[in-house]
């Protein structure tokens, strides 16, 4: 019986390991950019994850990180305006909006 393969090619695909190259990606994905959104609003806002939420640090960690869900109805009945501020702006800046701090003091009557 003939060989299917000429055996050159057999002993070569046999001795040879291919690796496939996965594609390049363009940015984050829409979980990851949410996931730095929900990080970098806490870290602005200057509060630590008790002062956030009653979970234990894993459970609020895996939410805030998009690997379990995060309520967004828990968010805002719960968390602090500061931080919720923050990411409220970092929302608009991933829009595309220009934003910007601004201070207005109030002159005394």
């Amino acid at each position: 019986m003939a060989a299917i393969v000429d055996p050159a090619r057999r002993a070569d695909l046999l001795t040879t390991l291919e690796r496939p190259v996965p594609a390049p990606r363009d940015g984050l994905t829409g979980r990851e950019q949410g996931a730095r959104i929900v990080r970098r609003g806490i870290a602005l806002s200057g509060l630590i994850p008790k002062q956030i939420s009653d979970k234990n640090h894993g459970q609020f960690s895996r939410e805030c990180d998009g690997k379990e869900k995060l309520s967004f109805h828990e968010m805002v009945a719960t968390w602090p305006p500061a931080v919720l501020r923050e990411i409220a702006l970092l929302l608009l800046e991933a829009g595309g909006a220009d934003v910007s701090t601004v201070v207005t003091m109030r002159r005394p009557a």
